[in-house]
């Protein structure tokens, strides 16, 4: 149920700001899982307004507002227990702050979780710093090659990440929102860390998490994923926008 949880928070943003206006785009529109969850997504004029998730007899939902044309809050029911996310950006319309409240239902994490994302000159994220309250803060550092992220660094240890050169489902998304908003539930998914290519080996020291080969549809986006460590299938389903 936990994986639920994070995906729904995690595709929240789906419509990249800098693809607004493009056309012919492939959205993520279904992602069947191996693990037997199930995600849809609608869109309005692009915006990614509803996400659904099905995991056996459970359903949850997340409901995304917008706000100068940006995500601003994120509410999100699951198993009768209600969050609402703030966002708030810089200047450039980088995402800088996500507040996470707890609202409703019977909830035994935490009530509010701040995170606070730093970047560099180039405008990628280097560090996120969370704070789920009592002093227990998390802080998540990432390094780069050629501006693709290739090590993150958490309270558990250092992970590395190696990619194929086509795209990944999720190419549209915005990778800072999805990134900082995905850190608020205390886990990485390397997939939404770079949302620009495919996922070839996710390792640290002395374990390998995944090991990828792809199955690909006429526009070069994966189907299919298996991951050979496991032998679990995901599968992806796109609509034209």
């Amino acid at each position: 149920m936990k994986k639920i949880l994070l995906l729904l928070i995690l595709v929240i943003i789906s419509c990249s700001r800098d693809n607004e206006n493009n056309s012919n785009e492939k959205y993520i529109s279904k992602i069947i899982y191996g693990t037997g969850e199930n995600f849809s997504f609608s869109y309005e004029n692009k915006k990614l307004k509803k996400i659904q998730a099905v995991y056996g007899n459970r359903i949850s939902q997340i409901n995304i507002t917008y706000k100068d044309n940006l995500p601003y809050s994120i509410d999100l029911t699951s198993l009768n227990v209600n969050y609402k996310a703030i966002l708030t950006y810089n200047s450039n319309n980088n995402l800088v702050k996500v507040v996470k409240n707890y609202e409703s239902g019977n909830d035994f994490s935490y009530g509010q979780v701040i995170s606070n994302i730093e970047y560099n000159t180039n405008n990628k994220i280097i560090r996120i710093i969370t704070d789920y309250g009592n002093q227990d803060i998390d802080n998540v550092t990432f390094t780069y090659n050629n501006n693709v992220v290739n090590s993150v660094s958490t309270r558990s240890g250092e992970r590395t990440i190696s990619y194929e050169n086509k795209k990944n489902p999720y190419h549209n998304i915005d990778k800072g929102i999805i990134i900082a908003v995905f850190l608020l539930q205390g886990e990485i998914f390397p997939e939404y860390i770079n949302s620009e290519n495919n996922i070839l080996q996710f390792n640290s020291k002395n374990y390998i998490f995944q090991s990828n080969k792809y199955t690909y549809n006429s526009d070069n986006l994966p189907i299919e994923k298996i991951n050979e460590i496991n032998s679990s299938v995901d599968k992806y389903e796109y609509l034209n926008y």
